[in-house]
């Protein structure tokens, strides 16, 4: 009976050994578990960080895109005022060379005109002095007729 306590106390020796030593084990994995959660929940709290670092800037980026298509849409209003513009000034450059061509040809006229009446007034002076001539010449024959 003595030995079969002994045999019992020496199973249950060894049986309690094994037991401390899977304790051990477990006590060490509890630990290594312990710093992969701890690692873990660094990691999780950095990705919340950035995942709010990320949608600030993605928000910045939104407000940026928004302001350079209102910008756009500015530009766009502007070069259509501007070619607007443009059009009415090419226009009026068209009417303004008309106008000058029809200047250019009653200057043209006017000055033709002024050719031919200065001829014209030239040659009724040479006229004139011509018959102012000839009767001063026949008052003189006249008189020395007399």
């Amino acid at each position: 009976n003595v030995t079969e306590l002994k045999k019992e106390a020496d199973s249950d020796k060894k049986h309690i050994a094994r037991l401390e030593k899977d304790q051990t084990k477990l006590k060490e994995e509890a630990e290594s578990n312990k710093k992969i959660r701890s690692t873990l929940e660094t990691d999780v709290t950095e990705l919340k960080e950035k995942g709010d670092s990320d949608k600030k800037y993605i928000a910045r980026v939104e407000k940026d895109q928004t302001k350079l298509k209102e910008e756009a849409e500015s530009n766009k209003k502007i070069i259509s005022t501007r070619d607007t513009d443009i059009g009415k000034l090419e226009r009026q450059m068209s009417s303004d060379r008309n106008r000058i061509a029809e200047l250019d040809t009653k200057y043209d006229v006017l000055c033709k005109n002024y050719t031919e009446c200065t001829c014209r007034t030239w040659n009724q002076e040479h006229i004139m002095q011509s018959i102012s001539e000839v009767l001063d010449s026949a008052i003189l024959t006249a008189l020395f007729l007399v």
